[in-house]
């Protein structure tokens, strides 16, 4: 369960399970780390190997690195993994929470591998982003769990808790985009909305590029 830590006990490390950033406002509703990060490193990224500390290049690494998957071939399908980050060296509480990558483009039939909807890490379709005959679909507390994306059209996914600092991603499935308007035009609290307005422009462009 997250908790509220006062100011005075920002930047302390827990045994080693907690490691905030002193910068950050009076107080900041944080939550334990498990498995125990590095407290030189507060952020844990998810491998196959397990859970290890990650410094920032390597962050920017991963957030750069697959962003926009390439559309499948003919008679194939592609699964393209989404990881849940938690980054307490973020400068910028927005990027804390987040996954990566949170803009995917696929094709229809292709899915998605979210890892590590561990503890309040979910992963929740958003009502009136999911276009029409699609499933909704709600993941917690599993390690891995894949994601079919059958029908054409815009998909906006977030976490169940952590949407308030922007955790939040956007599907592009296929070139029909029958709900873009309507998911577009989706109300969101102020940093989801502020995350999605940059996630909207980075559509936006690819839809140019495409002609």
């Amino acid at each position: 369960m997250p908790f509220w830590l006062p100011r005075s006990l920002l930047g302390l490390s827990f045994a080693g399970l907690l490691c905030v950033p002193s910068a950050w406002a009076e107080t900041i509703e944080v939550e334990m780390i498990y498995p125990p990060a590095d407290p030189a490193h507060g952020a844990l990224c998810h491998t196959p190997e397990g859970d290890v500390p990650a410094d920032a290049s390597l962050l920017a690494m991963l957030d750069q690195e697959s962003h926009q998957a390439t559309a499948s071939t003919a008679g194939e399908s592609q699964s393209v993994q989404v990881d849940q980050l938690i980054d307490t060296d973020a400068d910028d509480p927005l990027k804390m929470f987040r996954f990566s990558p949170n803009y995917i483009e696929i094709q229809p039939g292709d899915s998605i591998r979210f890892m590590n909807s561990l503890g309040q890490h979910t992963v929740v379709s958003i009502k009136g982003m999911i276009p029409e005959g699609a499933e909704p679909f709600s993941i917690a507390h599993e390690k891995v769990a894949e994601v079919t994306f059958e029908q054409p059209g815009v998909y906006g996914i977030r976490c169940r808790v952590h949407s308030r600092y922007g955790m939040v991603m956007l599907v592009k499935v296929g070139d029909e985009l029958p709900n873009l308007e309507q998911a577009r035009e989706k109300r969101h609290y102020r940093k989801a909305a502020k995350q999605f307005k940059q996630l909207f422009q980075r559509l936006d462009r690819s839809l140019v590029a495409e002609g």
